[in-house]
């Protein structure tokens, strides 16, 4: 092969590289979107389809985990954790404390999902949006398709009632950047960057 021939085969297959390398990225973030609304899907039919039957309300922390000073906003970690007891439903030794009554039909029977040791960050980043009222260090978690934590976000306008507040209660990817853009705060936020959001119990209009 001369160094002509050598040099047009490089070429061409650089062309190929430029052409094929914009593909194959497009086909990696889309399936990274389609785990992320599988896993909000999957999220959202264990809240409103069986947690929600058991407790009545959203996965939140008990009074006991308040004092030890949770934040009193839902967490996912409670479809895999007592919220009463914190112990967790995914022991091999299942010797974890299930306050289910079965002749009041109501109480934690979890665990609604189950988890592979992903954890919620370290250290909740305010600046990235994953802050305390979401969770804590080593929580179990469901991650999105670019491997962060998927949150639940309850809105805390204070000019709504708790029940519209209950309402517009949604799960938030926060999308490729890593950032949550949605406003914790409105009841429908318009600006979401490129958060994948799915809302509870609402379509959006």
């Amino acid at each position: 092969m001369t160094l002509f021939e050598l040099l047009a085969v490089m070429g061409i297959l650089l062309v190929l590289g430029t052409l094929v390398v914009p593909v194959v990225g497009s086909r990696i973030g889309q399936s990274r979107d389609e785990v992320t609304r599988q896993s909000l899907q999957r999220l959202r039919e264990a809240i409103v389809g069986t947690y929600h039957d058991d407790m009545d309300g959203l996965p939140r922390p008990g009074e006991a985990a308040m004092a030890a000073g949770r934040a009193d906003h839902p967490q996912l970690a409670y479809l895999f954790v007592n919220p009463e007891t914190h112990l967790d439903g995914n022991s091999l030794t299942r010797d974890y404390d299930i306050t289910f009554d079965p002749i009041s039909r109501r109480g934690w029977r979890g665990p609604y999902l189950l988890h592979k040791g992903s954890g919620f960050p370290y250290t909740p980043d305010v600046g990235r949006g994953f802050s305390t009222r979401y969770g804590k260090a080593g929580d179990p978690a469901v991650l999105d398709g670019w491997g962060n934590p998927i949150v639940l976000q309850e809105p805390t306008d204070t000019n709504a009632t708790a029940y519209d507040r209950s309402r517009h209660a949604r799960l938030v990817s926060a999308g490729p950047s890593g950032v949550i853009d949605t406003d914790p705060n409105q009841l429908l936020p318009a600006d979401r960057g490129d958060d994948v959001v799915l809302f509870l119990w609402i379509a959006e209009p």
